[in-house]
């Protein structure tokens, strides 16, 4: 059986310590007090070390009279997102840079790692200034969904069966 060159490719840079992180790209749409994501996010219990970047486009506060994206023109350059969990409890990031345009999320395993966090959770994302402006993107609902592990969900269908 031959292998693909991407799996050599790929078993190069594991070798020699290159380190790829799992990243996914999504596009927040605000209109009128309302924001989604372009696509739903699923993790699993156990999902650790993913990386969002997220976009902002149509808010109504933007500088440019285009639907671009709302963090390259205005001069946000710090953002925080705020996870809140089915249950309530707010999970703060610490505000940092705007990387390229774009707002950066960190899942790691502490935010996924007990039974009554699965479900969907709402999202909350503030942009500052460096002249002490900020601003708060409405609430993203149910687009950001957790659930139970895959070996938990075959488990529980086999034993209905």
């Amino acid at each position: 059986m031959y292998r693909s060159y991407k799996s050599y490719s790929n078993l190069y840079r594991l070798k020699e310590g290159i380190i790829l992180p799992i990243k996914y790209n999504y596009e927040v749409s605000v209109s009128d007090n309302k924001a989604k994501l372009n696509k739903d996010i699923f993790l699993f219990r156990g999902n650790r070390n993913i990386h969002y970047y997220f976009s902002i486009k149509g808010a109504r506060f933007t500088f440019s009279k285009e639907n671009e994206n709302l963090l390259e023109s205005s001069n946000a350059i710090y953002a925080a997102i705020t996870v809140i969990k089915p249950n309530g409890v707010e999970v703060a990031n610490a505000i940092a840079p705007v990387e390229d345009g774009l707002i950066h999320l960190k899942v790691t395993e502490d935010l996924i790692d007990e039974e009554v966090e699965v479900g969907d959770f709402d999202l909350v994302f503030d942009l500052f200034d460096d002249n002490e402006g900020a601003v708060t993107i409405p609430k993203i609902k149910a687009n950001f969904m957790f659930k139970k592990d895959l070996v938990q969900l075959q488990l529980e269908h086999y034993q209905e069966m």
